[in-house]
């Protein structure tokens, strides 16, 4: 074997190694997203199950007290509900998501916007609200999002039922 193929023949193992190392790096990052998927599904499922929970204990409480008013349009406003499910599902969480990510989607600092590329591809097919209406269908229980910039950066819901 001469020199000059001996070099050429390094230089081509050099070359499949790199491409091995990006093949291998790139299947750990599949399989990586693959998990955290797994893991969002989970605790979108887990926060759509504790926030339902949560309007139910809230109307109970309501009737309770004997607020109900009945052929009007009762109204429950919830403050800071990011901060009380992360509170109490602290333990169970798994996926490291922060809690509002599941109600406004993931920011995206180039376009300077809400995505929802990660939910999509785990299928799920809408945000916090939008599933828990999908979930009171059929009742008068409505959740709607009632935040306004202009006076606070709270993020304020309320129950319609």
């Amino acid at each position: 074997m001469s020199l000059q193929n001996k070099h050429w023949q390094d230089i081509y193992e050099k070359a499949n190694n790199i491409i091995d190392k990006k093949k291998n790096k790139k299947n750990t990052k599949t399989k990586e997203y693959c998990k955290f998927l797994e893991k969002l599904d989970l605790d979108y499922n887990l926060i759509i199950d504790y926030f339902v929970n949560y309007i139910k204990d809230k109307i109970s409480i309501y009737l309770v007290k004997g607020y109900y008013q009945e052929n009007e349009i009762n109204k429950i406003n919830i403050w800071h509900i990011y901060q009380i499910i992360t509170d109490d599902l602290k333990e169970s969480l798994v996926s490291n998501v922060q809690v509002k990510t599941f109600f406004h989607g993931f920011w995206d600092k180039d376009t300077r916007c809400h995505n929802f590329n990660h939910f999509e591809n785990t299928n799920i097919e809408c945000l916090v609200i939008e599933k828990v209406n999908e979930i009171f269908e059929g009742t008068n229980i409505r959740v709607l999002n009632i935040s306004d910039r202009n006076k606070s950066f709270n993020f304020v819901l309320q129950i319609n039922f």
